[in-house]
């Protein structure tokens, strides 16, 4: 008889709530209680908790969490989005990084005052739990802009010391609400990731074996996809309740098992149970982007060495083009007419790894 492989950590990833009623507090405890039901789970939710960010919203999700969810605390990982941070105000929303407005310190306490007891952070906003021997990052917005985020030097130092301390080989993941720009379907939509973006992708660069995790486009199953870049693969995750395209029915979220060699990652509904098998994707240790990088490192490239490098760059050029959002900004439902990273895409890049692997 074969003995079943278990994984080393399953892993929860939703995004983009937007609690605001009864009926959302309701669903939510319906998940949540499905998901406890799984033994040392983690539970992400890469921003927008709240539809307002005002403190009855934040009072009510946090208090949802705490009935309905036994996980244990550290591993329950939640970022702010920009529907947390910006106010319910449209008259005080904007999207220029030098203004300051004035709503973010609401948000910003509101949050810190309840996430210490998952995070263990009462000053910065950003914080990492260690799980079972993998780092998880949360970045954090420290501006209550529109829809981008602002991220301080402080923090991007910060992130920069984190990454350093993850063990040689061992992937982490880096959870943010607002995707790096010129990645996915609509990741430039409505200024995008934000002023540091560069920044950000620079640091990345030299310590690409890493997830990040984002939602904020709610694409939903069918226009969410997982891209490799040079520095990290990008995970779109759909709104747990408001995905705009492809699978939008409530409660879409992925299920990550992830194993020391590979991470599987399951479209699920976390309401009703259902799997989407079309929709599933495995992603094997290293990362692409681990490897490029060490084979960019060697001193001595043979022509194989040279070969995967080329190939790395071809897979790495594709992106979409965003310059309707640039020019006219707006959230579209409309799905990317051909999928760039599909299930062909993995399939070559998988295959591809094990050639750089040698």
């Amino acid at each position: 008889m074969a003995i079943l492989e278990k994984p080393e950590l399953t892993i929860f990833l939703t995004s983009d709530i937007h609690l605001k009623n009864k009926e959302d507090e309701t669903k939510l405890a319906q998940i949540l209680h499905h998901i406890s039901e799984y033994e040392d789970a983690v539970f992400i939710c890469s921003g927008d908790l709240t539809e307002a960010g005002v403190e009855s919203q934040f009072s009510s999700f946090y208090k949802v969490l705490e009935e309905n969810c036994s996980l244990p605390r550290e591993n329950i990982l939640l970022s702010l989005g920009n529907h947390d941070v910006r106010g319910p105000s449209r008259a005080d929303w904007s999207n220029n990084a030098k203004d300051t407005p004035s709503w973010y310190e609401n948000a910003r306490k509101s949050y810190l005052t309840r996430n210490y007891m998952y995070s263990g952070a009462t000053t910065n906003v950003y914080f990492s739990n260690t799980i079972k021997g993998y780092k998880f990052i949360v970045l954090n917005t420290e501006k209550s802009l529109k829809d981008s985020c602002y991220i301080t030097d402080n923090q991007l130092e910060w992130l920069e010391k984190e990454l350093q301390s993850v063990p040689e080989g061992k992937v982490s993941f880096i959870i943010n609400h607002q995707p790096l720009r010129d990645t996915h379907w609509r990741s430039n939509d409505l200024e995008g990731f934000g002023v540091q973006d560069g920044k950000v992708k620079r640091i990345l660069l030299k310590y690409p074996n890493v997830f990040f995790v984002s939602g904020h486009v709610h694409n939903g199953f069918g226009s969410a996809e997982i891209i490799d870049k040079p520095y990290g693969t990008m995970v779109d995750v759909p709104s747990l309740f408001h995905t705009a395209n492809g699978i939008n029915t409530d409660g879409v979220a992925y299920k990550m098992l992830l194993y020391k060699n590979r991470a599987e990652f399951k479209a699920v509904n976390l309401l009703t149970k259902e799997e989407y098998d079309n929709y599933h994707l495995e992603v094997h240790f290293p990362l692409l982007s681990e490897l490029y990088n060490k084979k960019q490192q060697l001193v001595d490239k043979q022509k194989d060495d040279v070969m995967f490098l080329d190939f790395c760059q071809d897979v790495f050029s594709p992106q979409y083009d965003q310059q309707q959002f640039e020019i006219t900004p707006m959230f579209s439902s409309e799905k990317q007419e051909k999928n760039l990273f599909g299930s062909d895409y993995r399939i070559k890049v998988e295959e591809m790894k094990k050639v750089g692997v040698k």
